[in-house]
């Protein structure tokens, strides 16, 4: 699980979740430019990407559209991806939302993750 949150403490907090509902396989990033460079490298071991919308360097929506023409230029399956936000983002999110994508909102809770990751 890649996670791209530039805010340190919300950071934290969904590392710990997730370390608490044992999805500790993940790596946190400070801005999307730096996850992206990281998914890059490790496509085929990245099973979700947990992305906030608003970030330095490339924001979510940067983001996600570098993810999928890299993906789309080397013929690969679309990772899922959970954005994270803190509002309704749903009609931000409008043109890039697929099978593929969530939201989870902020606060993110255990439970939230759990049923992103089908644990429930």
């Amino acid at each position: 699980i890649l996670i791209a949150e530039d805010d340190a403490a919300i950071q934290m907090i969904v590392c710990a979740l997730l370390d608490k509902i044992g999805a500790n396989n993940h790596y946190a990033f400070d801005n999307g430019q730096q996850l992206f460079e990281r998914y890059q490298r490790t496509h085929a071991q990245t099973a979700l990407i947990l992305l906030d919308w608003n970030m330095p360097v490339l924001n979510g929506y940067q983001t996600i559209q570098a993810i999928r023409t890299f993906e789309s230029e080397n013929n690969l399956p679309p990772v899922p991806v959970a954005f994270m936000s803190a509002h309704d983002a749903q009609s931000s999110l409008a043109d890039v939302m697929g099978a593929d994508t969530a939201i989870l909102y902020k606060p993110v809770s255990a439970e939230a993750l759990k049923k992103l990751l089908g644990i429930v």
